[in-house]
């Protein structure tokens, strides 16, 4: 299977004051394309700064992050936000719409940022957006919608420019729980629809079930995890 995402012997750590915290110690993982890998692990464990090191946000101290085919630490922060901008989409907890923007103009920015606005890749978007069932939504502000609703923008503007990886940073965490099974589902149909990578961190065993691999962070420590497969485990 071709890799979508490797990385090999990945440390960071962050200083406070005098004291240095290990966050992760010496990552090894591969993810093939179209997988779906759920990372799991408490609060402060690592899981955001893992998807920000895949992402380019975030550099490691050590070891190489190779995301559709670029060792990204090895470019300039201007090649990393290129990269970024054309083969990962960003999912977050809060949404991170943009409020003085309607949802068709947030879900337009990728494409703007890009440099691929047109009139195709336009209606291929408000397509998308429909099939989020927002179109009718497109001239609101986001503060006018659920936060579903919000969170069915966001997925649609990851998804907007074709990524070949999506970063999901705990997408239903804001939700009720009928709401994120909700949001969840329509996540894992248009990633699969795409074929593209989802590397999704949860609080949520139940959700995490859903992936194709489960991984943990404990103390720095990235290690796979079985993955229930009774009837229902996967879907439930």
């Amino acid at each position: 299977m071709r890799r979508a995402v490797a990385l090999r012997g990945v440390s960071k750590s962050y200083r406070e004051g005098e004291i240095e915290h290990s966050v992760l110690e010496n990552v090894e993982i591969t993810v093939g394309a179209g997988e779906f890998i759920a990372l799991l692990g408490p609060s402060g464990s690592g899981k955001s700064t893992l998807l920000n090191l895949i992402g380019g946000i975030d550099l490691p101290d050590a070891g190489e992050v190779e995301v559709a085919g670029a060792v990204i630490n090895h470019l300039s922060e201007r090649q990393r936000t290129l990269h970024r901008r054309q083969h990962i989409g960003l999912v977050f907890q809060f949404f991170n719409l943009i409020s003085t923007l309607t949802v068709e103009e947030n879900l337009l920015l990728p494409l703007e940022l890009q440099g691929s606005l047109d009139q195709h890749t336009k209606a291929a978007a408000l397509d998308l957006l429909a099939r989020v069932g927002l179109k009718e939504r497109r001239h609101s502000f986001p503060d006018r919608l659920s936060g579903g609703e919000q969170q069915r923008v966001a997925i649609a503007r990851a998804l907007v420019h074709s990524p070949q990886v999506i970063l999901a940073d705990e997408p239903t965490g804001n939700l009720d729980h009928e709401t994120g099974l909700q949001v969840m589902e329509l996540l894992e149909s248009l990633r699969s629809e795409r074929g593209a990578t989802l590397i999704m961190a949860t609080h949520s065993r139940q959700l995490a079930a859903r992936a194709d691999a489960l991984w943990s962070i404990r103390d720095a420590r990235l290690e796979r995890v079985a993955v229930d497969v009774t009837p229902g485990a996967r879907r439930g």
